[in-house]
């Protein structure tokens, strides 16, 4: 269900439909919370950081951003947390 919520999310994205999106990837998470720690998890808050960007709200973004370093420290992906340093240094 979290996979599939989060691709939902990402189409909605994908059609300029932020709210639709936000509202899909925070079902996402609800989901992933109740399972371990992963990469899609850390995916779904930095797209979720994406929508807000989109929207003007950079405190909501960089939140996001920060929850998705969190998870990809945890799970030691170093390759992601470059991309997630570029991001907050746009927001």
């Amino acid at each position: 269900m979290a996979d599939s919520y989060a691709n939902l999310g990402s189409v909605y994205f994908d059609l300029k439909k932020c709210n639709d999106a936000i509202d899909k990837y925070q079902k996402s998470i609800a989901y992933y919370a109740t399972i371990k720690p992963s990469a899609n998890q850390a995916f779904t808050f930095y797209s979720l950081g994406l929508c807000y960007m989109e929207k003007n709200n950079f405190s909501m973004a960089e939140s996001n951003f920060n929850k998705a370093k969190s998870i990809y420290q945890t799970i030691k992906i170093p390759n992601a947390i470059d991309l997630l340093n570029l991001q907050k240094g746009i927001v």
